[in-house]
């Protein structure tokens, strides 16, 4: 689970606590059903551990945040 620090600085009242549960609870379930599945294998993600890359923490890298 990633929240954006930025969510920080928004005013109080600005942010949708409800939509935030949502899709944190959506994306807890896919993940979870991916898990149940051995989605992806763990061989796979031994081969592919160095080319996955997480797109938000590449954007901080990049100085993109």
């Amino acid at each position: 689970m990633w929240l954006d620090p930025a969510v920080l600085s928004v005013p109080e009242g600005e942010v949708d606590h409800a939509a935030l549960f949502q899709v944190n609870r959506e994306a807890t379930a896919k993940v979870i059903k991916k898990a149940m599945r051995h989605e992806p294998t763990i061989d796979w993600l031994l081969e592919n551990q160095d080319k996955v890359t997480h797109y938000f923490h590449q954007l901080g890298l990049e100085g993109k945040l």
